[in-house]
């Protein structure tokens, strides 16, 4: 959290909701997209040891600034059930 703003790091496709990075209007504002070809986000998101499922080279990563009372929506939708 910082200034006030909730950011997290999800997948874009998800397991449960592959289309989970088309719901995002209205709950979370994309920051930053990283992939196997951009920039890294910070390298303790890439250990394979720790979070494998976040590491970009494998799968498309989002920062996502969540708006203001809707994080138990956009887990929601990330978990499939919006």
């Amino acid at each position: 959290m910082n200034r006030q703003k909730l950011s997290v790091y999800a997948r874009a496709a998800p397991h449960l909701s592959p289309d989970f990075e088309r719901t995002l209007a209205g709950l979370a504002c994309v920051d930053r997209i990283y992939d196997a070809t951009g920039t890294h986000p910070h390298s303790a998101l890439r250990s394979d040891d720790s979070a494998r499922y976040l590491n970009p080279a494998r799968h498309r990563l989002l920062l996502l600034t969540v708006q203001p009372g809707r994080l138990s929506a956009l887990l929601d939708c990330y978990l499939g059930r919006c």
